[in-house]
């Protein structure tokens, strides 16, 4: 049906065709010859000539005749490999029972008898101690300190005993006392004040070996300024050795005077 249609169209188009190359024609040869204006006849003069408009009645549409379908594609799908399974094998249960104990069916049993305690009767009043008051107006205040020598250079080729005075409230007394060091064969006299190295006002020291440590028992007491004791003796033992060749001693006031 389509080729007739088309074959329509081609001769209309060939008609039209002529025509057209007729009018040329024509047109061609009245230019060709003089025309006169007063013999000139209208009715000669060709009239346009419409052209029929063809409208197309239908239109031709491409119909794909075919589809083409691809070939499917096939996956290969792994074949899984079998898992061994391991089965654990039972174990042995060790059942621990326990041996029977011995009951001992005699013990000894000690019984100790009650004893009584003694009580002491009372022979007769409890005695009554009333502290008696110190005739002295110091006392050592502590113990001796005994060490190594700090106190001057010279250091293990020395030894003595050295110290200070305090009253009640610990500050340094301000009276002309002086101390007495003694031992078996050795006695010595120094004024408060004759080294400063202990106390400013009351430092004191008797040098007991000026070249190293000797042993022996030495005692110091502070006496007034007349000579009269105002504390009990204090015992210092030096063992002659280096590192207790250093005494010292510090006298405190324990009441008024």
């Amino acid at each position: 049906m389509g080729s007739g249609q088309a074959r329509i169209f081609n001769l209309l188009s060939i008609v039209f065709l002529a025509l057209t190359l007729g009018e040329l024609v024509v047109f061609a040869i009245l230019l060709g010859q003089p025309i006169e204006e007063e013999a000139l006849d209208v009715s000669l003069i060709p009239t346009d000539v419409v052209l029929p408009t063809l409208t197309p009645s239908f239109t031709p549409t491409t119909t794909p005749t075919s589809t083409f379908t691809p070939f499917p594609t096939f996956t290969i799908s792994p074949t899984p490999s079998p898992t061994a399974s391991i089965t654990t094998q039972p174990t042995a249960t060790i059942t621990n029972t326990p041996a029977p104990s011995l009951t001992a069916s005699n013990t000894p049993t000690l019984s100790i008898a009650p004893t009584e305690a003694a009580s002491s009767t009372p022979a007769g009043p409890t005695a009554t101690f009333t502290a008696t008051s110190s005739p002295y107006l110091f006392e050592v205040n502590g113990q001796p300190f005994l060490g190594a020598n700090v106190v001057n250079t010279t250091g293990c080729a020395w030894q003595g005993i050295g110290g200070s005075v305090v009253d009640q409230t610990g500050m340094e007394v301000q009276r002309p006392f002086q101390v007495r060091v003694y031992s078996s064969g050795f006695e010595r006299i120094v004024p408060l004040g004759n080294a400063t190295y202990y106390a400013p006002l009351t430092g004191w020291e008797v040098v007991i070996s000026p070249t190293g440590p000797v042993p022996g028992i030495y005692f110091a007491e502070l006496q007034s300024g007349s000579g009269q004791p105002i504390s009990a003796p204090v015992e210092i033992n030096f063992p002659g050795t280096c590192e207790a060749n250093s005494a010292i001693v510090v006298f405190r006031q324990i009441r008024d005077f």
